[in-house]
């Protein structure tokens, strides 16, 4: 029984001091937003993460017509529960009208100002289990974001 306690002491020690490695998938992050979005007139239809950058694919209605928007996200920072996207592209175009139907601060998780998203990952699943520690690196890969969390 001593055996086990040390063993389980030692992994709670070691984990402590690497961190823990939390994979956001693009499943995840479709959830995430088309909660965000839910109450709105804007559908997504698809996230593609690939090497440092996200895209999003949606549709917005204005005057009851859609129209089909596509985002294109980059790492810019993180502090300790949330990361930091800058919008680098807009299509069709970047404009004010559709940043604010997109982006107004309807939610306490997601924020927008000056084409940086500012997402507390505190609304995902996976990470509300994971209550203890801080983001210590955060990095876009093929599918996936991965976020190192440590105390």
């Amino acid at each position: 029984m001593v055996s086990f306690l040390t063993k389980m002491k030692d992994k709670v020690s070691s984990l402590s001091k690497k961190g823990l490695a939390i994979s956001i998938t693009e499943e995840m992050l479709l959830y995430g937003i088309q909660e965000y979005m839910k109450d709105k007139d804007i559908t997504i239809y698809n996230i593609n993460v690939e090497d440092n950058a996200i895209n999003i694919y949606g549709s917005i209605k204005k005057i009851g017509l859609p129209i089909k928007f596509s985002l294109t996200l980059a790492q810019e920072d993180f502090n300790e529960k949330e990361i930091f996207l800058r919008v680098t592209t807009m299509k069709p175009l970047n404009n004010k009208w559709l940043n604010n139907m997109v982006f107004n601060n309807r939610s306490q998780y997601l924020s927008y100002s000056d084409n940086i998203i500012q997402l507390d990952i505190n609304v995902l699943e996976k990470m509300k289990k994971i209550r203890l520690g801080r983001i210590t690196n955060f990095k876009i890969l093929q599918g996936k974001v991965v976020v190192n969390l440590s105390n």
